[in-house]
């Protein structure tokens, strides 16, 4: 029997333990059958299996919960969240497995838990390899066994097809936490109401990387821009569950960097960060060539917003790689709601990218600082010609309009 069973994950609550497998045949790419399910346990009913080692996890007559195929047709968004998921005992999963395969599903889990936080849900990632519009951040309520809550997380239309995928033709995901799980609701000890900071990672290959399918699996993974997108789920049953766009964060490489860091980007490794008192406030990326940490801080300890607004925070931070080269380096651009904004929901998450989207653009509309530009080139009369309205990262995103108030022709003349 080619099937197998793989273990993805575990989480535990006060009350149980939920573990997600997948039962997998990797023997041909093109027919890759990957069936996932879950099974809920007791505390009481785990701590009995550490005491018998002949006890199994999984009996055939066990009910387990499977992820199906779903048509995202339904009225209400309950009804489209119910079709995520299907109960049926593993014996007849087991008969299902064998016959011809009618979907190909993917979930992305996170790479790193903790389970001291008791968090009620599992978060997790969609995805149908027919369409780009399955793709969904999903929420599993762990005393229902059920997706109760979804939104779609793809980018738009001009992006997606600079989307990087795997040898199996699934788009490359990462799912990390970045926040602690906030107990906002307690009831008789137990918290009814939680809220916690997700981040949702994607690769887009840049521009010029514009070719043929063929092509694009041909190109360095480093030749790619990183998109992290913060969500917030809201965890509130019986009365109101959200996942709500917050923020948004893109690593882009200097070629120089993209060269060397190959290994590190065909296999992105982020990691939540974890400050001295072992709470979580943002996220790390690691390189995995020489091992090396790019840490962002995102909350009390803040390294990534050094603007402020009524409503936004944003800006960027540049990491140096070598410190022998300033060509070397990974630019960082943020934009975050402020979080009396989101916390009272004042935005869709249509409106939030909108937004967000835009203060990136205008950051990345910036004149990055080249030493030997402005080291050697002292002609400022082409300056004004070529960069006059151009907002400048040495001026920290003023342009030298602002600063060129005696020249009022120039002025009129490139308002004009």
């Amino acid at each position: 029997m080619l099937e197998r069973i793989k273990p993805m994950m575990y989480q535990k609550t006060r009350h149980y333990y939920v573990f997600f497998f997948a039962l997998k045949n990797d023997k041909d790419k093109a027919e890759r059958k990957h069936t996932y399910f879950a099974v809920r346990k007791t505390v009481d009913e785990v701590m009995d299996l550490g005491y018998d080692n002949s006890n199994p996890l999984i009996k055939m007559d066990q009910k387990v919960t499977i992820i199906d195929e779903n048509d995202f047709i339904g009225s209400k968004e309950s009804e489209i969240c119910q079709k995520y998921t299907q109960e049926m005992p593993f014996k007849e999963l087991i008969d299902k497995q064998k016959l011809p395969q009618t979907c190909n599903i993917n979930l992305t889990f996170e790479l790193c838990y903790d389970n001291k936080s008791n968090i009620n849900f599992i978060p997790f990632i969609y995805q149908e390899k027919k369409s780009l519009q399955t793709h969904h951040l999903c929420v599993f309520d762990i005393e229902k066994m059920m997706v109760i809550k979804h939104t779609c997380i793809n980018s738009n239309k001009n992006c997606r097809k600079f989307l990087r995928y795997n040898e199996f033709g699934f788009s490359i995901y990462n799912l990390t936490r970045t926040s602690d799980a906030y107990d906002i609701k307690i009831q008789n000890g137990i918290p009814v109401k939680q809220l916690v900071k997700y981040q949702v990672g994607a690769q887009y290959y840049l521009p010029d990387g514009d070719k043929n399918e063929s092509a694009r699996m041909a190109l360095n993974p480093a030749s790619t821009t990183i998109d992290l997108s913060e969500w917030v789920v809201t965890y509130y049953p019986g009365i109101k569950n959200r996942i709500q766009l917050i923020g948004k964060k893109q690593l882009l490489l200097s070629d120089t960097f993209q060269a060397r860091r190959l290994l590190s980007f065909d296999d992105i490794f982020i990691l939540p960060f974890f400050d001295k008192q072992c709470r979580v406030k943002g996220s790390q990326l690691v390189l995995q060539e020489d091992g090396q940490v790019i840490y962002m801080h995102d909350q009390e300890i803040n390294n990534m917003y050094q603007n402020n607004s009524e409503m936004l925070q944003y800006g960027y931070q540049k990491f140096l790689t070598n410190e022998d080269s300033h060509d070397e380096y990974i630019l960082v651009v943020s934009c975050q709601f402020r979080q009396k904004v989101y916390m009272n929901c004042n935005l869709e998450n249509s409106e939030a990218f909108y937004i967000i989207n835009k203060i990136q653009k205008k950051i990345l509309s910036m004149q990055l600082a080249k030493f030997e530009y402005f080291v050697l080139n002292d002609d400022f009369d082409a300056l004004m010609r070529e960069e006059f309205f151009q907002a400048q990262e040495v001026l920290e995103g003023k342009t030298i309009c602002e600063l060129c108030l005696n020249f009022p022709r120039e002025i009129n003349y490139g308002l004009k």
